[in-house]
């Protein structure tokens, strides 16, 4: 039996983001009122970015979302924080906790 996962819980917001966020699949941080900036290592991300168009973003702030993983990071309840702009790793340290739904072959399946 096959699952999918993709659409749970979605909810997509759209905010002015600096010049370098470019692609689908970055993950994103708060960059002041309104709008977002693009994450670097140990940021915690507020969401992960949908798409972009004549400067601003279409972040996907909370529900299921498949992203790159480093290191170790086991199903169930996690800390984690950014490695990369298109990485997580677990982060005892960071605050953001996420439900990890899969974890396999570098790759995390997460509810934001």
């Amino acid at each position: 039996m096959n699952l999918n996962l993709h659409g749970l819980d979605k909810q997509v917001v759209t905010f002015k983001c600096s010049s370098d966020i470019t692609s689908p699949g970055q993950f994103v941080k708060m960059g002041g009122s309104n709008s977002v900036k693009l994450c670097v290592s140990g940021d915690e991300p507020i969401g992960v970015c949908l798409g972009v168009r004549n400067g601003y973003a279409a972040v996907q702030i909370r529900g299921y979302v498949e992203v790159k993983q480093n290191g170790t990071i086991t199903v169930g309840y996690n800390t984690i924080s950014a490695v990369t702009d298109s990485m997580i790793k677990r982060d005892y340290d960071s605050p953001l906790r996420v439900l990890v739904l899969y974890a396999l072959g570098g790759v995390a399946g997460i509810l934001l």
